[in-house]
């Protein structure tokens, strides 16, 4: 093999190793699948891929006879198992279409550009993905096929559950991709959709030379997208097939050694007195006395043809490796079962015992800390229902995280363990919706916020979470919780009760109406608009202790508000002028809202024919605030009706008059005479 390639292989990340079941893997389905020999070969451009995942809100439907989970969970899980085990030299992107907003064929996003590296960036774009919009099938495919450009060998997987419905024809777009570029093929994973509209896809796949995968139950998806990876060569050991003729690499089997022919069979076990794994060993066989391998194969167990001789034996399997020398008879097959000296682990998140796995929740694995005090080191964290890992024989610590529950476990597992740890997370879900009447559509924009009871708070609440999702759902430990509901000014709180293993529901109509404020005051009513001082209009929920929602400075505020009970104030800032008023605002309705200022203008000056230098003006309220502090000769200032003082300092002079305003809204004019 190129030198290239061998070092990518050597510096391939173990946490991108196979993450597959340890249970229900057909050893021999995968038995001589995927291997190939290496040998002295020019160097080949690792192949290109862009996975399209439909993102239209169908996409939450279930397929026939499965309760749960969606079509884009099941979908989710099987690409990330995939990834896991896609060697790290493939150069991969991921697009979606109809993910982030509802009723645009122009949706259309690259959310992880082509390029080589380690699986795990896929992680969490995947789990990101919200369905909710259209299919643009035929401009995704166009854009996919774009972003490839001429790489080859280029692939694209299509995983979608409709047919374009943007108005365009996907066949067409097909025809074209395959005139630019015709050696890029386009594998198609159907899911779930009827007849009229696979015809309608089934094209695609036909005019680029790909195969199209037609999936009605759950419990063939894994195996559909499992074999279009193959097809993209994305698995591991698979190569481009150079003779046209000859089946396709990914699909093609090993020929069985002859019973004369020197030969190696292989198979692993986690210790010698283990049954043989059944799942993906990564093989390699060396020549003794080189570092170059002479084959290298990803299946559960192999044979090969091979020279008589002494060679040495490598096997890695998850976390696991063992490597074991092995004389090749020079007549007939040799076999060699390689004992890792390992344990085989599975790790569910619940949310009750009893239960079944929890689909939201995030599992992580690391190492414990050991004696010799080297520090914890991760190894795996991903969504998955079942996390299946093999191990070198230690203690590890896991980890089950669903929203704000937490779970943790330290495991000790010694040579030839096989331990189910289910992980109970004691959690209920709560799954929100908001409207703006009852029984009516989800309403965008809205931000939900979850508070618990937490008697250290200022307010006796702590916020926990908030989501903007359209459908968001948490994942919370049994318990009380306060949900606010909040669109603009428009505010709902609800209190709800969630039990371990329940899901609880709650769709929050806001019930919304329109509230007019017109603050005036009536002795300015006149005025000139410019004379007019500037007035704050504050809204003030009455449900539950008052508190402040809402506030503007407009001259006549137009406020959108929950149903409910408010308080309006209106106040001059900086003067002691208010109003307010109590109101009921019903769902549906307009209020109109006058509040009226009651204030009077008073004006200090002195007395007819008086002069003074450096005077100073001030007028302070009964509790002896200032109110206004002027240089002035005659200062005005606008003022409640109320008692007041009013103070002159002329040099040595000081003088003090008392000042009764009205509630009248007349004009005052206080004169002080120097004496």
């Amino acid at each position: 093999a190129p030198a290239e390639a061998r070092r990518a292989a050597r510096g391939a990340p173990r946490a991108a190793l196979q993450h597959r079941a340890l249970h229900g893997i057909d050893a021999q389905t995968l038995n001589h699948r995927e291997f190939r020999c290496v040998r002295p070969a020019a160097a080949q451009e690792p192949p290109s891929t862009m996975i399209v995942f439909d993102g239209s809100g169908s996409m939450w439907g279930r397929l026939e006879g499965d309760k749960k989970p969606s079509k884009l969970d099941l979908a989710r899980d099987a690409v990330r198992a995939n990834l896991a085990t896609t060697p790290p030299t493939a150069k991969i992107g991921l697009m979606s279409f109809g993910h982030r907003r509802s009723g645009d064929c122009n949706d259309i996003e690259t959310i992880v550009p082509i390029a080589a590296g380690d699986a795990a960036r896929f992680i969490p774009p995947l789990d990101k993905l919200n369905p909710r919009g259209k299919g643009p099938i035929s401009e995704t495919l166009r854009q996919a096929a774009a972003a490839l450009g001429k790489a080859n060998p280029s692939s694209i997987i299509l995983i979608h559950d409709n047919a374009d419905n943007c108005r365009q024809d996907p066949c067409d777009a097909a025809k074209e991709i395959a005139a630019a570029n015709p050696a890029l093929k386009i594998n198609l994973v159907s899911l779930g959709i009827d007849a009229d509209e696979l015809a309608r896809v089934a094209c695609v796949a036909k005019a680029t030379g790909g195969q199209a995968f037609d999936v009605k139950e759950a419990a063939n998806l894994p195996a559909a997208i499992a074999d279009a990876f193959k097809l993209a060569l994305l698995s591991p050991g698979t190569t481009a097939d150079t003779n046209p003729a000859s089946p396709t690499a990914a699909t093609k089997s090993a020929a069985a050694p002859s019973t004369d022919t020197p030969s190696l069979t292989l198979a692993a076990k986690l210790v010698a007195t283990s049954p043989n794994l059944a799942v993906p060993v990564r093989w390699r066989i060396f020549k003794s006395g080189t570092d170059q391998p002479v084959f290298e194969a990803t299946a559960s167990t192999v044979a090969t043809p091979l020279d008589a001789g002494t060679y040495t034996v490598e096997a890695n399997v998850g976390f696991a490796s063992a490597r074991k020398s092995v004389d090749v008879a020079e007549k007939g097959p040799t076999r060699l079962d390689v004992s890792l000296e390992a344990a085989a682990l599975r790790v569910t998140a619940k949310d009750l015992a009893g239960g079944t796995a929890s689909t939201t929740a995030l599992i992580a694995l690391q190492t414990a800390n050991a004696g010799d005090q080297r520090p914890a080191r991760p190894l795996w964290i991903g969504h998955t229902q079942e996390a299946d890992f093999i191990l070198p024989a230690g203690t590890y610590a896991v980890r089950a995280t669903d929203s704000l529950a937490q779970r943790d476990e330290t495991l000790t597992l010694a040579p030839g363990n096989v331990v189910n740890k289910d992980l109970i997370m004691g959690t209920g879900h709560l799954e929100l919706t908001a409207s703006a009447q009852p029984d009516g559509a989800p309403l965008d924009g809205v931000t939900f916020l979850i508070a618990k009871d937490d008697p250290e708070s200022p307010d006796g609440r702590r916020e926990i979470a908030r989501s903007a999702s359209l459908r968001p759902t948490f994942a919370l430990p049994a318990g009380t919780y306060y949900v606010t509901a909040r669109q603009g000014t428009a505010e709902v709180r609800q209190r709800v009760g969630i039990s371990a293993g329940d899901t609880v529901k709650r769709a929050i109509a806001f019930g919304l109406a329109k509230l007019i404020v017109t603050p005036e005051i009536p002795t300015l009513r006149n005025a000139q608009s410019a004379s007019k001082p500037a007035m704050l209009t504050r809204i003030l929920s009455l449900e539950g202790d008052p508190r402040e929602i809402a506030r503007s400075t407009a001259a006549t505020p137009e406020i959108t508000l929950a149903a409910g009970r408010y308080r309006i104030e209106s106040t001059i800032p900086a003067v002691n002028i208010k109003a307010a008023q109590d109101i009921d605002l019903e769902a549906g309705s307009t209020r109109r809202v006058t509040l009226k200022l009651d204030a009077s203008t008073v004006t200090l000056k002195l007395a007819a024919a008086a002069t003074a230098p450096n005077l100073s003006w001030e007028i302070r309220d009964a509790q002896g605030g200032i109110l206004l502090r002027s240089g002035l000769a005659t200062p005005s200032l606008l003022v409640a009706p109320g008692r007041y003082t009013a103070r002159l300092d002329a040099g040595d002079i000081r003088l003090e008059k008392p000042l009764d305003i009205a509630a009248d809204g007349q004009p005052r004019t206080l004169e002080f005479a120097l004496p």
